[in-house]
């Protein structure tokens, strides 16, 4: 059963799932290509709506959630968000992610190899940036993180073998890892990790922004880039 969400439909709250049509039969489906709503409400009346490409993209909330931010923060995410390819609306959350600014390297500069830029949660839809760094480091910090999310909440298994094999392809890689099992995994196996090189394909992949993986094992080739972006699809193109 596709994942259920909360929203509202014709101005009543209801439990929603979406659906598509695939050999004829109905599978789960995201909300940017589903064929079939299923919307149940409150009150126990159900409903059933056959979408196109103009239905699709009804009433959501907020997909982000910038509130904890300062005027100036917020101004530079909003700026990534807008210019980013990716397709956002693809994150189907029960909650908005939540972005906060906080300083997470107390006395230690970005000189230091384990200085956080941000960090990520693969139990809660958080992304931590830290605020002692400026805007070009903080939006590269935030579609790092944001990448990860994807990899947390979006992809699918699918998905994330293709990116896997052409990453090892490319590289040459023995012995490949996705993440080791350890959340603080040491300096030498973090950059083996392919989930952390993968922050930096999509970086590539869904925006301008210039960030580099001489330390990864696992290079982030226009090839490996191309294949991110046919596997995770473009809502519009920066060319």
């Amino acid at each position: 059963m596709s994942k259920l969400i909360q929203q509202e439909v014709n101005g009543k709250k209801a439990t929603v799932a979406f659906l598509t049509e695939i050999g004829g039969e109905l599978v789960e489906s995201t909300d940017a290509n589903a064929n079939v709503m299923i919307a149940v409400y409150e009150d126990g009346g159900k409903e059933i709506f056959l979408l196109n490409s103009e239905s699709r993209n009804l009433e959501r909330g907020p997909i982000f959630d910038l509130s904890s931010l300062t005027e100036i923060q917020r101004s530079w995410i909003e700026e990534i968000l807008e210019q980013s390819t990716f397709d956002w609306s693809l994150l189907e959350l029960d909650e908005p992610v939540k972005i906060e600014f906080e300083e997470l390297n107390p006395g230690m500069t970005t000189a230091n190899p384990e200085f956080y830029y941000g960090l990520s949660s693969y139990e809660k839809p958080l992304i931590e940036i830290d605020s002692t760094i400026d805007k070009k480091e903080a939006v590269r910090a935030f579609m790092w993180e944001a990448a990860h999310l994807v990899d947390f909440y979006y992809m699918t298994p699918s998905q994330r073998s293709k990116i896997w094999n052409v990453y090892v392809k490319e590289n040459n890689l023995e012995d490949p890892v996705w993440f080791y099992k350890s959340d603080t995994p040491s300096q030498d196996k973090y950059f083996k990790q392919i989930g952390e090189s993968f922050m930096i394909g999509f970086t590539r992949a869904f925006s301008d922004i210039k960030t580099t993986d001489e330390s990864y094992a696992a290079k982030s080739t226009p090839e490996v880039i191309k294949v991110i972006r046919e596997t995770l699809g473009q809502k519009k193109s920066n060319v």
